[in-house]
């Protein structure tokens, strides 16, 4: 879920976000968005996240679990590579 650039004010309730590739809840400049009751779980970074100016955010009885545990592949050189850490 992305609450992104002059989003101002919204509300989010009641929201489940599971194995994303990044931010399981994201807001990005934005003010005073507020997230109630929401799960995150499994997503590759974050459960919640708030950055890039926004300010005021409220997050009340969310729950975040499990979040930012997934191995970060690199690149390799050659395609027949890969590692993870």
């Amino acid at each position: 879920m992305q609450v992104y650039s002059a989003s101002h004010r919204a509300l989010v309730i009641r929201n489940i976000s599971y194995r994303n590739g990044d931010h399981g809840f994201d807001t990005f400049a934005s003010t005073n968005v507020t997230y109630l009751s929401n799960t995150s779980y499994g997503n590759r970074m974050d459960g919640f996240s708030v950055e890039g100016n926004a300010t005021g955010a409220t997050l009340r009885n969310n729950i975040s679990v499990d979040n930012g545990l997934a191995p970060r592949s690199r690149p390799s050189a050659s395609p027949m590579a890969s590692w993870q850490d």
